[in-house]
């Protein structure tokens, strides 16, 4: 795309400007939003001073970086993957390719789990299965009362949830495996947010998102491939009374009921997310 920021504009306020331009040309969602975020990577500054202070200068190096930084959100990468940086409750992450961007929905999810750890007595087993970037292991590591360990098929997945791990102190035992293919022993609860797009929509998401792992992605021909085998494996893996909470797709409620075996299961609640879609599923056995 070959972007570049004229030497003319020397101050933040100037490249801010110009660079919200170069992002709305780009259909980029949120332009100023965006730019205030990679020109304070860029500047290493906060957006709060950037806006306090528009002439704050700008060097010619620091225009060059800001540049190449903005090339890269026009042609779609996602701006976790440029900063290699992403927020996940109060705590930062380092993400990559190799793992999803951390969600507000699944901030949510990493909520209901807390609130059900901290509303126990003792010390609870949990499981996070596909734990990518290791956000909701941590989480839980750190805020609970809770012996944790995280699962991922992918090894490059799992060395950024070790890297996670360690960096934030959380106390997260990590294993490779495919679902439960290589997991033993049996947790107080399971949680998850795994791939649950049907094959078929993936051509269709957001550039954005299409640069995030396909395997993450990507639940299969209706996109509950995944649930499916998890719902049915899962009772084999927990405690008695031990719970099942998954993250899912808007839509597929009325699909995952029919996957509960009455006699298995004890309870079954579903929640919704902040903009009022289904997308939780709380189950018990």
């Amino acid at each position: 795309m070959g972007i570049f920021i004229s030497g003319m504009y020397r101050t933040a306020g100037e490249l801010l400007k110009q660079a919200q331009k170069t992002l709305e040309t780009a259909r980029v969602g949120e332009p100023l939003e965006n730019a205030e975020l990679l020109l304070a990577y860029a500047l290493g500054k906060s957006r709060l001073t950037l806006r306090a202070f528009p002439d704050f200068p700008v060097g010619e190096n620091q225009r060059l970086d800001f540049s190449a930084l903005l090339e890269r959100k026009a042609a779609g990468e996602p701006l976790a993957y440029i900063t290699g940086r992403a927020a996940f409750l109060e705590y930062e992450f380092i993400v990559s390719p190799a793992v999803l961007v951390p969600r507000p929905e699944t901030e949510q999810l990493a909520r209901f789990a807390l609130d059900w750890l901290n509303g126990r007595a003792g010390a609870c087993d949990v499981l996070d299965l596909g734990a990518g970037s290791g956000c909701i292991a941590c989480a839980l590591a750190l805020r609970a009362k809770a012996r944790v360990t995280a699962s991922d098929i992918s090894p490059d997945a799992l060395a950024v949830a070790k890297t996670n791990a360690e960096a934030l102190g959380a106390a997260v035992r990590f294993v490779r495996s495919d679902l439960f293919a290589g997991i033993t022993g049996k947790f107080d609860l399971i949680v998850s947010n795994p791939p649950y797009i049907p094959s078929e929509e993936l051509a269709g998401l957001a550039p954005e998102v299409r640069r995030e792992p396909a395997c993450a992605l990507d639940g299969g021909p209706d996109g509950l491939e995944l649930l499916r085998r998890i719902i049915g494996e899962a009772p084999a893996h927990l405690n008695p009374g031990g719970v099942l909470m998954l993250e899912t797709g808007s839509g597929q409620r009325a699909a995952i009921k029919t996957m509960f075996s009455a006699g298995v299961w004890r309870g079954l609640e579903f929640l919704d997310d902040f903009s009022g879609f289904d997308r939780y599923f709380i189950a018990r056995v």
